[in-house]
């Protein structure tokens, strides 16, 4: 977008510099015609002048051609600034374009890390904006787990309260028993051996009912812990849950063995219940047992013992469990290790993503510092090119203003002649003499404009009766000692001689310089009419001064 008035001012340039080439070029082809026209006008003088005034018309035209060579040595030296002037300005503008080129190279790194700055930023922008829908999401499934922990309490103190209520039962079955074994010994002495296997095998299943019980406890002792060690572990998730990054699929896999754990432990706790109830559901057909046994002591007696056996076996099922259940502990407590494991790695990575962070948002305002600084210098740069275009203005002025007086120089001396002289030249010369005065007359005539007709017209009207003396022909040599009388005819000899002098003296020591003739001035000697043309017209030339009427 900058480069193109940079290139405008550039062709501008190469324009000034082909005009200046050009106008070299008029000068050197005006230097030519103009000694062209010196050896045309020293050739012309040496035809025309007179014997006794030709050492002097050699001086003036030595003095003349002088002049003339120090005005082309002038020239020549005003070419060789302006050919200096040239390769000056050449040299600046190819520096001006190199410099250009390098701002404009600098300009587009800048842009493309300007760019690549963005696109950075934006990826950061779209990973912070993930990481704030992540932890949103850890916070909803730690108030899901809060949720499940405060039912799993409620379902510990309502364990609790059963157990409570079973030991109360287990205390009146006891004293029931202890009345049963009263009316068995009172009712029943003879049968005391059965009675004391039956009181016997009530008192195992108490002692089992009391094992149960207490392995109930140390299950209630061991959920206890595992919530506490939850609680725990929400603690530590709430602290980190703004920390916490690209890790959701393995606390996802954590909930749900924490989840399945809970469940295998809710299923222990409704089989441990189930077993309870079933137990109770024995001690009552027990009870109806005893209470019926006076009919049937055997059926009874053959009854506990099948029970017995069944109860042993069940006995023999809740301690595997039991020991499953310990295994599962063990299980899930490595799995709480492992997880504070891979919460401790997620904690340095963390760190080590926000040294990163902060690394990358020390060089971005570093870029930007540089960016600035680069913005700057393009602005003064562009305040230097405006002030070079300044600067190229005024020289392009100043050139126009030296060509416009140099052409209205030239306008005004090119085609000046001092026309009252050439009247005064032209009357004169029908006193000349008759060889050269035909030809002088036909072209003062053409110079002047007047026709033919006219000249034959003015040229009848001369006298035929002036003596020969007079016109300056051979008849004046007869009376050499005899001095003539001047009549107006001599008068008017001399006083044509007397000008085409003075007016060769005036060209000679003119104080203004020549003019430079123009392309259609030089015409090429193609006939012997045009060339004596030229030459009368060679002094005429010269005559150019600002006083003349054209």
């Amino acid at each position: 977008m900058k480069s193109d008035p940079v290139s405008e001012s550039s062709q501008v340039i190469r324009e000034e510099v082909e005009e200046l080439r050009k106008s070299g070029q008029g000068k050197e082809t005006r230097i030519r015609t103009l000694q062209e026209d010196q050896q045309r006008w020293i050739a012309s003088g040496a035809a025309t002048g007179e014997g006794e005034g030709k050492a002097r018309e050699h001086s003036d035209a030595d003095s003349h051609m002088e002049q003339l060579k120090e005005k082309e040595a002038t020239l020549k030296n005003s070419l060789r600034a302006q050919e200096l002037r040239i390769q000056a300005k050449s040299e600046e503008l190819l520096s001006l374009q190199e410099k250009l080129c390098g701002q404009l190279s600098g300009n587009e790194l800048l842009r493309q890390a300007v760019t690549n700055l963005k696109e950075r930023m934006a990826d950061f922008e779209m990973d912070v904006c993930r990481l704030k829908e992540e932890n949103a999401k850890i916070v909803e499934t730690s108030r899901e787990k809060e949720m499940e922990n405060q039912a799993l309490q409620e379902t510990n103190r309502l364990l609790s309260v059963t157990q409570r209520e079973e030991a109360s039962q287990h205390a009146a079955m006891r004293e029931k028993a202890l009345a049963l074994e009263q009316l068995l010994r009172e009712k029943e002495e003879g049968e005391t051996g059965e009675l004391n296997r039956l009181v016997a095998a009530v008192r195992s299943m108490q002692e089992k009912a009391a094992a149960c019980q207490r392995e109930r406890d140390d299950v209630v002792l061991a959920l206890t812990q595992k919530e506490m060690e939850t609680c725990a572990l929400q603690k530590e998730v709430h602290q980190l849950r703004e920390r916490e990054l690209r890790l959701t699929q393995e606390l996802e896999s954590g909930r749900h063995l924490t989840a399945e754990a809970q469940d295998s432990r809710r299923r222990e706790a409704l089989a441990s219940e189930d077993r309870v109830a079933q137990l109770r559901e024995e001690v009552m057909v027990l009870q109806g047992k005893l209470v019926w046994s006076s009919a049937a002591m055997q059926k009874a007696s053959h009854g506990a013992r099948l029970q017995v056996e069944s109860l042993q076996e069940q006995l023999h099922v809740v301690t595997q469990q039991k020991e499953e259940t310990a295994l599962r502990l063990a299980a899930s407590q490595e799995e709480g290790r492992h997880c504070d494991q891979t919460l401790a790695s997620l904690k340095l990575e963390l760190a080590e993503w926000m040294e990163k962070a902060d690394a990358l948002e020390g060089n971005l305002k570093s870029l930007q510092g540089r960016l600035h600084q680069t913005s700057a210098d393009l602005e003064e740069k562009e305040d230097q090119l405006q002030e070079f275009k300044k600067q190229n203005e005024v020289q392009q002025e100043i050139l126009e203003d030296t060509q416009r007086k140099l052409m209205t120089l030239v306008s005004q001396s090119e085609g000046m002649v001092d026309k009252t002289l050439l009247m005064r030249l032209f009357v004169g010369s029908f006193q000349a003499a008759d060889a050269e005065r035909q030809e002088a007359l036909r072209l003062m005539a053409s110079t002047l404009g007047i026709r033919e007709d006219q000249l034959w017209q003015l040229h009848s009207q001369v006298p035929t009766g002036v003596p020969s003396g007079v016109t300056g022909g051979p008849g004046s040599k007869s009376a050499p000692n005899t001095p003539a009388k001047p009549n107006h005819q001599a008068v008017a000899n001399r006083s044509f001689s007397g000008l085409f002098i003075q007016f060769l003296e005036a060209e000679s020591h003119s104080a203004f310089p020549p003019p430079k003739p123009s392309a259609h001035d030089v015409k090429p000697p193609d006939s012997a009419g045009r060339g004596k043309l030229a030459k009368k017209q060679g002094p005429s030339r010269l005559n150019a001064t600002p006083g003349s009427t054209p």
